[in-house]
């Protein structure tokens, strides 16, 4: 039978003991168990008061998130007693992201284990929570869960393959140890995090003060309809890339790259030349709009910087902003939380798609263009700041990705 270190592509260090979590519950009075089926559990037992049910949404960062728990009244609970959690039960989604897992505190003691959920209770283990917590995070186990949760339609998890995932454990002082390594190490992580973040509030502020809400429009700017505000409205390409994508050419911008005000081209396709001209009324300019027409990044809309060149997309509308609106304008209004509400309402989308015949009759708060670059000088400055933060966040992101490699290869070995 395969050792399960190799089964997770781990060594196993010097003085360290390697099992697997059925094994361990077995061994120390633990159990797997499924979280209650649909049958168990109907949406009509449901309430606005009650015990909390948690459900794979309700899990993040290890943790269980409380702010749209669901809840169940209390005369539910005898019934589902097998589904309560304990302090230290490790919680697992049991479909789609199976590398989502929260470990229960002592707030969540009660609470039950909801359905598309798995829990694993290790019992009376030797086991630290925060050593499992960061075990669980390593890039290993998750490929792990990943490689074995493979299913016909979506990644599917149960309990025979819980019982089965390999658990490096040394001994408990050093469990202790490489969590609080971790620990102080993901703090400093969390503050650079943290100060981006703030750049992007620093942003929202300024616009609420310069402009106020782009829907209200208590300010009274003129409004003008979008395509009469603007030089050019068009959609990239939109259906399957027939040409196929090129190892180098003309960058070919999708939906994914759209995020709020900047574009993401850490992963970008290329196409031909010859496809690129066939597209000529979506070539992509410095300083245009682009919005996402559909997917998760819907109405997302962000400024194309002057640096790109030449460039094309493919269900993305593109839109020059003209002599009359500052593009870090635009891309602001469009990506406000009330002004992207608006712009998905007005469209009308039941299939999820922005059509450009919409957007165009979208109306727009037109402040003076002095005024609107003021605005885009100030975003070019946050965002130069913004950028140095991000350099720094993404070093030490990857000196903490080496960091959890080498406390769990024995290398940090006190």
């Amino acid at each position: 039978m395969m050792d399960p270190g190799s089964r997770l592509g781990l060594s196993v260090p010097h003085g360290w003991g390697i099992t697997t979590f059925g094994t361990l519950c077995t061994t120390h009075g633990g159990e797997l168990q499924t979280g209650p089926f649909g049958s168990q559990l109907h949406a009509a037992d449901y309430s606005d008061a009650g015990v909390p049910v948690v459900m794979p949404q309700d899990i993040a960062n290890g943790h269980i998130v409380t702010t749209h728990v669901a809840r169940v009244d209390l005369g539910h609970i005898e019934r589902l007693a097998n589904h309560k959690l304990q302090a230290g039960d490790i919680v697992f989604s049991r479909r789609g992201d199976v590398t989502r897992f929260a470990i229960a505190e002592d707030a969540n003691s009660g609470w039950l284990c909801g359905t598309g959920c798995l829990r694993i209770r290790p019992g009376k283990a030797p086991l630290d929570t925060a050593y499992v917590r960061w075990y669980l995070e390593h890039p290993a186990v998750k490929k792990w869960l990943i490689d074995a949760a493979k299913g016909a339609t979506m990644p599917n998890l149960n309990t025979s393959i819980l019982s089965s995932l390999p658990l490096l454990l040394p001994p408990l002082p050093e469990q202790r140890r490489i969590a609080d390594i971790l620990d102080k190490a993901d703090a400093i992580r969390r503050k650079r995090k943290e100060t981006i973040a703030l750049t992007e509030e620093l942003l929202r502020s300024a616009f609420w003060e310069m402009f106020g809400d782009p829907v209200t429009n208590p300010k009274g700017w003129e409004t003008r309809e979008l395509e009469r505000a603007t030089e050019r409205i068009v959609v990239g390409h939109v259906g399957p890339t027939s040409h196929g994508y090129a190892e180098d050419g003309v960058p070919f911008l999708r939906t994914q790259n759209v995020r709020p005000l900047r574009l993401e081209l850490s992963d970008v396709k290329y196409i031909t030349r010859e496809f690129h001209n066939s597209l000529n009324k979506s070539v992509i300019h410095a300083n245009d709009v682009l919005v996402s027409r559909v997917g998760a990044n819907r109405g997302m809309a962000a400024v194309v910087p002057t640096g790109l060149g030449e460039a094309n997309c493919a269900n993305i509308i593109v839109i020059s902003p003209g002599k009359q609106i500052d593009p870090a304008y635009l891309a602001f209004v469009i990506n406000s939380p009330r002004g992207a509400r608006q712009l998905r309402e007005s469209v009308g989308s039941a299939q999820g798609v922005i059509n450009t015949s919409a957007i165009k009759v979208w109306v727009l708060p037109v402040p003076p263009i002095d005024h609107q670059r003021r605005f885009g000088r100030y975003v070019s400055s946050v965002h130069a700041m913004a950028a140095r933060f991000e350099a720094s966040e993404y070093n030490s992101t990857q000196l903490f990705e080496a960091l959890v490699q080498q406390v769990f290869n024995g290398s940090l070995a006190s």
